[in-house]
């Protein structure tokens, strides 16, 4: 009689290997993440009621809360609102959500950080730096070799 190796099990160490054990995926963009990037919706298996645990595992509540779970993208708005319109908390916990409980997730999910706008240029083509002496002042001149430099050569530059 075949039998199949143990590596072929579902959540079999050898798969496990060089990768993060607490992984999920979210309902609404199948997005694989760390645990802790998620917000995690469960309905809890005795009294059906569906709670939102903004931070993973670290409330003493959330971890006693056992039950069916969902997923959601904890920088994604559009995750959420994927998620609200076509009810896929809802099938993944295969219970009724109340609007209630998307509102909570929309107040939850905060968009990534977007990086510092760039001043707007002062006149004269200076960025406005207040208090910051000129970096280019006393600079010195770059070279590009030799061949950059050379002005008797009829080459293209070389770098």
């Amino acid at each position: 009689m075949w039998v199949r190796p143990p590596s072929w099990g579902r959540n079999s160490a050898l798969r496990l290997q060089g990768k993060e054990k607490d992984v999920r995926v979210c309902v609404s963009c199948r997005q694989t993440r760390p645990k802790r990037e998620l917000i995690r919706v469960a309905r809890h298996f005795e009294s059906g009621e569906v709670r939102v645990f903004p931070e993973p595992l670290t409330d003493e509540v959330s971890r006693k809360y056992h039950g069916r779970s969902a997923y959601v993208c904890s920088d994604s708005p559009d995750c959420v609102q994927q998620a609200h319109k076509k009810n896929r908390v809802g099938r993944s916990l295969r219970a009724p959500v109340a609007a209630e409980i998307y509102t909570q997730l929309a107040q939850l999910v905060q968009p990534p950080e977007a990086p510092p706008e760039p001043q707007p240029d002062a006149p004269g083509g200076r960025p406005s730096s207040v208090g910051e002496p000129d970096s280019t002042a006393g600079a010195l001149p770059v070279s590009l070799g030799r061949h950059a430099t050379d002005s008797t050569s009829s080459h293209s530059l070389k770098y």
